[in-house]
């Protein structure tokens, strides 16, 4: 899932004021939705395309609508792939704004979702997740500077995904949520002070 924001110049209200368009795309298809917000053009920073902190221009509150919509998309995206399906672009719309408004507290609002097929989802992949939620990290931007995570915490968090992957195969453990347990625990920090040799946990 890739989400795309762009300030729309050419639609400026009689406030001088211009709305944001998002544009989501994901398994070849293309899904556009107003954000609902507006700004005023000297506010938006297209480089980051998030509003610029400057005094009048509430920022972080408008950011922080920005960055919901995004994380939204990405929930909907990996719900329905953990649910084995592949949505249409309304299923989509309608999967974004109901997470979207989990994301804003409103959820009293959220809106049903027609046609989604009822499957029974499988079990959840512990790595596959785990995985899903690293590339999305990647995909978030810190609301302060307006820059992704650093290269390092991401690197962390991949080398702790790797050191449980390599766990699962030597220690011939699968990972599952369920699996989170005492016994798994034990397994883990006695792999890690043996074969792996490190003094503590990660």
């Amino acid at each position: 899932m890739e989400v795309t924001r762009e300030l729309q110049k050419d639609k400026l209200n009689k406030k001088g004021l211009a709305p944001i368009q998002l544009t989501f795309y994901w398994e070849g298809k293309r899904l556009r939705l107003a954000s609902g917000e507006r700004y005023q053009p000297e506010h938006w920073n297209p480089k980051t395309s998030l509003v610029r902190d400057k005094p009048g221009a509430y920022a972080e509150q408008r950011n922080l609508v920005l960055q919901h919509w995004t994380e939204a998309a990405h929930n909907a995206h990996r719900d329905a792939a953990v649910r084995g399906q592949r949505l249409t672009a309304p299923q989509m719309e309608a999967e974004i704004r109901r997470c979207y408004l989990l994301l804003a507290g409103d959820t009293d609002k959220q809106p049903d979702a027609p046609g989604l097929p009822l499957l029974d989802p499988p079990a959840p992949d512990l790595l596959t997740t785990m995985q899903q939620w690293i590339e999305h990290q990647q995909s978030k931007v810190s609301l302060r500077s307006g820059k992704p995570l650093e290269k390092k915490t991401i690197s962390a968090l991949l080398r702790t995904r790797r050191e449980l992957e390599e766990f699962s195969e030597q220690a011939r453990y699968p990972l599952t949520f369920a699996g989170m347990n005492h016994e798994f625990y034990a397994k883990f920090q006695r792999y890690v002070l043996t074969t792996r040799g490190h003094s503590s946990t990660p």
